[in-house]
């Protein structure tokens, strides 16, 4: 019983350790480097946010060639094409 939440809890620290700075270059790394994390839908999430801020037609089609596997590629088509 207490090992899935000691792993929980490790998990969860990796992540705040590994994207405390909140940076998109962090997010991008920590995907990267732990792609079967409970935490990679999190990092998508920022990284899409962090890449899309400015809402300009060149940011989202930038993420879409940097990041065509990430869960938000289709809302950023979507963002696009509308």
């Amino acid at each position: 019983p207490q090992q899935p939440e000691a792993r929980r809890r490790y998990e969860q620290r990796l992540y705040e350790v590994q994207t405390q700075g909140g940076s998109l270059p962090e997010y991008e790394a920590f995907v990267q480097q732990y792609p079967q994390s409970p935490y990679r839908q999190a990092a998508e999430k920022h990284i899409f946010q962090l890449s899309t801020l400015s809402h300009q037609t060149a940011d989202y089609e930038q993420f879409i060639r940097r990041h065509p596997g990430n869960q938000f590629a289709p809302v950023a088509r979507l963002w696009l094409y509308r």
